[in-house]
């Protein structure tokens, strides 16, 4: 979960009939204020607030190709903020002005070697 940049919210993930949400309650404690739900595309469990509070950042996934979404509160329609076209995305910090991004992103390279044995 994440506090909002004003200090009055709280986002978290929750499960709610067996599907993952976004919820949100006021940092004084109370009921829950919103749920959302979490798009396919959401991955990993970080989640932080924009600089105005008004939106969340989430790591989303395409394959194997890892990206920022802005994710509106409001409910309106999320939006890619970053482009990159090849790696995953492993994590993300905002600064305080929500200027800058400073991202970690890593690709999966394997081999596949057959050992067969011959008599």
């Amino acid at each position: 979960g994440a506090v909002s940049t004003d200090g009055n919210r709280i986002s978290f993930f929750q499960m709610v009939d067996n599907r993952w949400k976004i919820g949100i309650i006021s940092s004084n404690g109370g009921d829950i204020l919103q749920r959302m739900d979490i798009p396919e595309w959401q991955k990993g469990s970080k989640v932080s607030w924009t600089s105005d509070n008004q939106n969340l950042v989430l790591m989303g996934a395409i394959g194997n190709i890892g990206n920022l979404w802005i994710l509106p509160v409001d409910g309106n329609t999320p939006k890619q903020i970053t482009n990159f076209k090849s790696h995953y995305l492993e994590d993300f910090a905002m600064s305080a002005n929500g200027k800058k991004i400073a991202v970690s992103r890593s690709k999966y390279l394997s081999d596949v070697v057959l050992i067969e044995k011959t008599d």
